[in-house]
């Protein structure tokens, strides 16, 4: 792990931080990134950010060379820091009830307040940013889509039939983060109580291979 500087007003550790600390540090930036940027959007400086952190621009600068990067890493420690555990499934988890816990597990994780409101600032910010969008399907085929995958590919390969598991996995995915979409959209959190059925519903067709998959997911 790299050096981090010690922050500013801090009494500089002597060689290098533990592990530990440097973690603790790290993720002490990236909140206060993630606050002020859901606080001003994108308008706001690294300035400013490196001042809420107690952190010099220096050392900020060092790290994020530019606003959108440290925007990014914001991003990507969201997106696998809170579902790299719940993701996690067992390989010899049967197959449907595998597939409602991972739709759960992505509930929890869209349903969390602060995950929730920098996707918002992301819908807000992706007009004036078109990268957002494109960096975003990174981070969700990364994070989301690949923990599945290895759990599927995992599996007898007749349980699976002649579906790829890639595009199969993607489908879960996505049927299921548009569930999310909707419930936000009719001005409510997401809940996975009344989200049951339908998780049930895809978690059935793909185990029995019965997809329609378009073009676009191919």
């Amino acid at each position: 792990m790299e050096h981090v500087a010690a922050l500013d007003g801090e009494t500089p550790l002597r060689g290098r931080p533990t592990q530990q600390e440097a973690r603790r540090r790290q993720r002490h930036l990236l909140e206060t990134a993630m606050a002020l940027f859901m606080e001003s959007g994108l308008s706001v400086s690294m300035d400013a950010i490196a001042a809420r952190a107690s952190i010099s621009k220096r050392t900020l600068y060092a790290r994020y060379p530019d606003k959108m990067a440290l925007f990014v890493a914001v991003l990507e420690w969201l997106s696998s820091e809170h579902t790299s555990t719940a993701l996690s499934l067992p390989p010899d988890m049967p197959l449907v009830p595998a597939l409602v816990c991972y739709g759960e597990a992505l509930f929890a994780h869209y349903s969390t307040p602060h995950i929730a409101a920098f996707l918002r600032l992301m819908q807000k910010e992706k007009e004036r940013v078109p990268d957002l969008e494109r960096i975003m399907r990174q981070e969700v085929l990364r994070d989301q889509i690949m923990p599945l995958v290895r759990y599927l590919e995992a599996q007898p390969a007749e349980l699976m039939r002649d579906v790829d598991r890639l595009v199969a996995a993607r489908m879960h995915v996505r049927n299921v983060i548009g569930e999310i979409t909707d419930a936000y959209a009719e001005g409510r959190m997401p809940d996975v109580a009344a989200s049951r059925d339908f998780l049930e519903k895809s978690a059935a067709i793909l185990s029995t291979g019965l997809l329609l998959v378009s073009a676009e997911c191919g």
